[in-house]
């Protein structure tokens, strides 16, 4: 578009009509500095999507990695509590109440 906006001047120059050849040009000039504003642009959000791509991988390996940090949490917590009434059971532990209530339990 602006390589006919600029044909378009040269031949109204040569008409004599200056005034309208200057703002063919300027158009043409104006088109083409959108579009150099619009190549960069869309470089630039190219640019920042990539940048966070990487900010998003990095921070749902950390969720990933605190995540599984509390599953394990959890896990052990949950070994304690089965060993812990394994042992109650089995009367090597003595808790008053929980004690008491188990063999309860167990002898019916």
């Amino acid at each position: 578009m602006p390589t006919v906006l600029r044909t378009e001047a040269k031949d109204q120059d040569k008409k004599g009509e200056k005034r309208i050849g200057t703002l063919l040009r300027a158009a043409a000039d104006s088109i083409e500095a959108g579009d150099k504003n619009a190549r960069a642009a869309i470089k630039g959000e190219k640019q920042t999507q990539q940048k966070n791509s990487i900010l998003q991988r990095e921070a749902g390996w950390g969720d990933g990695i605190q995540d599984l940090g509390w599953f394990i949490l959890l896990a052990i917590a949950g070994v304690i509590l089965i060993l812990l009434l394994y042992l109650i059971v089995r009367g090597k532990i003595q808790i008053p109440f929980v004690s008491g209530f188990l063999s309860k339990a167990g002898s019916s």
